[in-house]
């Protein structure tokens, strides 16, 4: 229910500012980019209220002297994509009343009256805003590609129209973070308000971290034996991130990273402690909380050794 926001101050976490959210609310999502763009990145945060089913959005801003909101009860789920000669840009995508998704993912830009639609991006049918990303991936000086995980998370690389050009061999991403779909028909017993889980995927950074001119997936890859059989219950246990490059048949592994224990909720690819060296960063939960047991997370930070800006 909070927003902390934090400083790397000599490879430690400073906080610099705590923020108050709604304490009925469940974050669902957190990106930050300079959108308006003022020199001043903007953090959007898409959050929900579990009973109601309804997205109460916000963004901040600092200001000079504190971090304002400059979007409040927006409903709308917020999502920053990049990749290769592009700008970090701003998609949004409506939720409805029994749907959970709207058809229609758009680019965001600030306008007159706010955060505006322009570009509907085309997808293939059925996916979300959370489920892909764009980016020249087979490097072949063509239009942009979408990669997208299944909701099986197998990723796949799909053209404008739908095609699904390639589909993975083995499973990525991995995600706890879900919406409880409510669908209001009568089951076999009578009652109604069934609940399913609809999970959001993990995210796909497309970047060229060693400057080759070469399209790089990186990924994260969450393990557990059972999790992803269950639609009601998903946990895991183990994490490491894997990076991809079409080799002309299809993405094949550059590097991973080795697994440890934990799950990663999310993750970033940046300067972290401004040495000037690209690094990985990943959200790490060690310990989940329960109702007499507080959890435990950390930030993992990974020095990828690749010098210049992504």
């Amino acid at each position: 229910h909070k927003v902390f926001i934090y400083r790397n101050d000599n490879g430690h976490f400073a906080k610099i500012k705590e923020i108050e959210g709604k304490k009925y609310l469940r974050f669902l999502n957190v990106d930050v980019a300079d959108i308006k763009p003022n020199g001043r990145a903007e953090i959007f945060v898409t959050t929900i209220n579990p009973k109601t089913g309804k997205l109460d959005s916000f963004v901040l801003e600092w200001s000079g002297n504190d971090f304002d909101y400059i979007v409040n009860d927006e409903n709308r789920y917020f999502r920053v994509l990049s990749y290769p000669g592009v700008k970090p840009f701003l998609v949004g995508q409506k939720k409805g009343i029994t749907d959970l998704f709207l058809s229609g993912v758009y680019k965001m830009v600030w306008g007159a009256t706010g955060y505006e639609t322009t570009e509907k991006i085309s997808l293939p049918r059925g996916m979300n805003i959370y489920s892909f990303s764009l980016g020249d991936i087979t490097d072949l000086g063509r239009d942009k590609r979408v990669i997208a995980f299944n909701k099986k998370d197998y990723l796949g690389i799909y053209t404008d129209d739908g095609e699904n050009e390639w589909k993975s061999d083995e499973k990525y991403g991995g995600s706890e973070t879900h919406i409880e779909d409510r669908k209001n028909t009568e089951n076999e017993t009578g009652e109604g308000d069934i609940k399913e889980n609809t999970y959001l995927s993990q995210r796909i950074i497309i970047t060229d971290l060693d400057k080759d001119g070469k399209s790089e997936v990186v990924v994260v890859k969450n393990h557990s034996i059972a999790s992803r059989v269950f639609q009601k219950f998903r946990q895991f246990s183990s994490t490491q991130f894997e990076s991809l490059s079409w080799d002309g048949l299809g993405l094949s592994r550059n590097w991973h990273t080795r697994k440890t224990s934990g799950y990663t909720s999310d993750y970033a690819v940046g300067d972290f402690d401004n040495d000037g060296d690209i690094d990985l960063i990943g959200a790490v939960v060690s310990k989940r909380s329960y109702v007499i047991r507080k959890g435990r997370s950390s930030i993992i930070a990974y020095d990828l050794g690749i010098t210049g800006k992504n």
